[in-house]
């Protein structure tokens, strides 16, 4: 099992009605707001218990492949992949999922996602696995669930 060392930070835990104002507020002057990852959704690339996101604000043109936390109408707050840009809006999925949900408007998008802290390391946008997950891995949307079933295979027979 490997561990690593947490970096030491202020922790706050706040429900997802405030944390919508926080980031607003904390972008408005040019910040940062790191965010410890949770739930399933979007491993491989991100796992919770292990990796933390640093959220900027949201360019004025988000692109393919971008990570944003965006709201759904009732509230809810989600960290997910863009997968297509439409004139209706966005089309967004996690990393462990096929399912597209949108169209989901630019508006409800409160950050995107510019660095991801995983113990001492720190991922940017042009790290190799960045760009894997941002490109291939999107792009192979369509048949990850045969492709974890062939390396759970692969990997099962190899003990």
């Amino acid at each position: 099992m490997r561990s690593y060392e947490e970096p030491r930070v202020n922790v706050r835990t706040m429900d997802e009605w405030e944390f919508p104002r926080v980031c607003r507020e904390v972008f408005a002057v040019g910040g940062r707001l790191p965010l410890r990852v949770t739930g399933a959704s979007m491993r491989p690339f991100l796992q919770e218990g292990r990796d933390t996101v640093v959220l900027c604000a949201p360019p004025e043109k988000l692109r393919r492949g971008d990570v944003v936390l965006f709201a759904r109408p009732g509230g809810k707050l989600v960290l997910h992949r863009i997968i297509h840009r439409k004139k209706a809006g966005l089309y967004i999925t996690g990393d462990n999922q096929t399912a597209l949900e949108g169209p989901v408007p630019a508006t409800a998008v409160l950050g995107l996602v510019c660095q991801v802290q995983r113990g001492s390391r720190v991922l940017g946008p042009h790290s190799l696995e960045w760009q894997f997950y941002e490109k291939v891995w999107r792009w192979l949307r369509p048949v990850r669930p045969w492709v974890r079933g062939v390396l759970r295979r692969l990997k099962g027979n190899s003990r």
